[in-house]
C-alpha cells in the first residue's frame, strides 16, 4: 500500500512562505505564537480538566488493559480448583482437589493475529485521545478568539448608538430652531434603534463564549480572564515548515485510518488462522478424598495426565472460508479509506492554505478602509474648525469609520480563524509530544490478503 503524497505544497519551495498571523509555528503549541498569555494559560487549563479529554483517557487505559489477556491467551496457564463429587451409586461423596493446566500453541498466525488486534485497538483509543486533544486545544483558541471579537463589536456597538443618539439629539435641536424638517427625526429614530438592535448580537454573544469556554475547561464555576487584552499578531509572516509527508504523523485522522488498517489485517490473519488445526498442551494432577458413604474406603486417590489437545476443522460448509473472505473484504477497504484520508488531510491543508492567503488580502484591504475613512474623519474635523462642516456631518463621518471598525474586527477574526484551522488541519497540536515520535510507518499489508 503506498500514499500518493506530493513532495512539497503547492506554491513550489520546500518552505510556503504565506503571510498570514505569525512567525514560524510549532505545531506542538502553535497557539503560542498569538502571543497572548491569558489564552496560553486558558488551554493549558482545558488540556488538564476537559471533561472528554478525560473519558477518552479512560478509554485509552482500558484498550492498553485488554492487551494482556490478549498477549497471555498464546502463554501456559494454570488454575487451581476444588469440588465435591458424588459416588457413583450416589451414597457417597469425594472431595477434590488438583491443578489444571494447559498452553495452547498459537500455530499459524493466530496468536500474533490476536495480540495485533489488541494493539490496533489500543492505537486507535491513544489516537482518540490524540484527536481529542487537538480539537479541545482548537476548539478553546476559538472561542476565545470570538469572545474578543464579541467584546470589541460590542464595544463599537456602544460607540455607535452613543453617536446615533447624539445625531438624534442634534437634529431635535436644530427641528426646533427650524434648521430642519420634522419628518427627518423618523430616519433618526429609525437609525438609533437600529443600533440598539444590532448591540444586543454581540452582547448575546459575549455571555455564549464564556459559557462554552466554561464547558471547555470542564468547571462551570471556572474563572476566566478579565480586564485588558494582550494584543494577538497579525501582521507577521508565517513559514509552513511540515511538508505534505509529515502528515502521516501529524493528522490523527490518518493515523485513525492506519490503526484500522493493521486491525483489519489481524482480523484477516486470525480468520485464514482459523482455517488451520489447533494445538494445544494440557495437563492435570487431582488428589481425591471420600467424605461420607464411600463403601468404607477411606483412603486417597490421585490422577496425573499430560497430553496434547487436537482441534481439527474438517466440514463446516464453507463458514470459515466465508469469513476469511470478510475479513479480506474489510482489508481491502480500510486500506482505501486509508487512502481517502491522506487525500482529505492533503485537500484540507491546501484549502487551509489559500483560505489564510485570501483572508489575509481582505485584512489589508479592510485596514485600508479604515484608514481612508480615519483620513476622511480627519478631514471633516478639520473643516469643521474651519466652520465649513457642522456637528452632524463629522458624527456621519465617525458612524462610517465605526463601521469600517467591525468590519476590521470581523476580517481579523476570520484571519485568525484561518489560522486556526490551517493549524488544526497540519494536525497540531498534541502537546503530550506525540508528534516528535517517528514517523508512522505505513500500514503493511500481507500479500494476498488486499490490493
Amino acid at each position: 500500500m503506498q500514499a500518493d503524497l506530493p513532495v512539497r505544497w503547492e506554491g513550489g519551495a520546500e518552505s510556503v512562505p504565506i503571510v498570514p498571523i505569525v512567525p514560524q509555528v510549532d505545531l506542538a503549541a502553535w497557539w503560542r505564537a498569538l502571543g497572548d498569555p491569558a489564552l496560553d494559560d486558558l488551554v493549558a487549563r482545558a488540556l488538564q480538566g476537559n471533561l472528554s479529554l478525560a473519558a477518552a483517557g479512560e478509554h485509552l487505559r482500558a484498550a492498553r488493559a485488554l492487551s494482556i489477556p490478549a498477549a497471555g491467551a498464546s502463554l501456559p496457564n494454570l488454575r487451581f480448583a476444588t469440588t465435591a463429587t458424588p459416588t457413583p451409586d450416589s451414597r457417597g461423596s469425594y472431595f477434590q482437589a488438583g491443578f489444571d493446566a494447559q498452553w495452547e500453541l498459537g500455530l499459524f498466525g493466530r496468536s500474533a493475529a490476536a495480540v495485533g488486534i489488541a494493539a490496533a485497538d489500543a492505537g486507535l483509543a491513544q489516537v482518540n485521545l490524540r484527536a481529542a486533544r487537538v480539537s479541545v486545544a482548537a476548539e478553546v483558541v476559538r472561542t476565545w478568539l470570538e469572545w474578543r471579537d464579541a467584546e470589541r463589536r460590542l464595544a463599537l456597538s456602544d460607540q455607535a448608538v452613543a453617536l446615533q443618539r447624539q445625531n438624534l439629539e442634534l437634529l431635535q435641536a436644530r427641528v426646533r430652531l427650524r434648521l430642519a424638517a420634522a419628518h427627518e427625526l423618523a430616519g433618526a429614530r429609525a437609525a438609533l434603534a437600529q443600533a440598539e438592535a444590532a448591540r444586543l448580537e454581540p452582547q448575546n454573544a459575549v455571555q455564549r463564549y464564556r459559557q462554552q469556554l466554561k464547558v471547555l475547561l470542564g468547571d462551570r464555576n471556572a474563572a476566566l480572564p478579565e480586564g485588558p487584552r494582550a494584543d494577538i499578531a497579525t501582521s507577521a509572516e508565517l513559514h509552513i515548515e511540515q511538508m505534505p509527508a509529515d502528515l502521516l504523523r501529524t493528522r490523527p485522522e490518518i493515523q485513525r485510518a492506519e490503526q484500522l488498517v493493521l486491525r483489519a489485517a489481524s482480523a484477516a490473519g486470525e480468520a485464514r488462522a482459523n482455517l488451520y488445526p489447533r494445538l494445544a498442551l494440557g495437563g492435570m494432577l487431582s488428589a481425591a478424598w471420600p467424605m461420607h458413604g464411600a463403601g468404607g474406603d477411606s483412603s486417597m486417590h490421585s490422577t496425573l495426565v499430560l497430553g496434547p489437545t487436537f482441534d481439527i476443522p474438517l466440514f463446516d460448509w464453507g463458514s470459515r472460508r466465508a469469513v476469511v473472505d470478510v475479513r479480506d473484504a474489510e482489508l481491502a477497504a480500510a486500506v482505501l479509506e486509508y487512502r481517502q484520508s491522506v487525500l482529505e488531510g492533503l485537500a484540507e491543508v491546501q484549502s487551509a492554505l489559500a483560505g489564510l492567503t485570501l483572508q489575509r488580502e481582505r485584512l489589508a484591504a479592510a485596514q485600508r478602509a479604515l484608514a481612508a475613512l480615519m483620513e476622511q474623519e480627519n478631514a471633516a474635523l478639520t473643516r469643521r474648525r474651519l466652520g465649513l462642516a457642522d456637528q452632524l456631518e463629522i458624527g456621519a463621518a465617525r458612524l462610517a469609520r465605526l463601521q469600517a471598525e467591525l468590519a476590521l474586527s470581523q476580517a481579523q477574526l476570520t484571519h485568525q480563524l484561518s489560522f486556526v484551522a490551517l493549524c488544526k488541519a497540519l494536525g497540531g497540536a498534541d502537546p503530550d509530544g506525540a508528534n516528535t515520535q517517528q514517523p508512522a510507518q505505513q500500514p503493511a499489508v500481507p500479500p494476498g490478503a488486499a490490493p
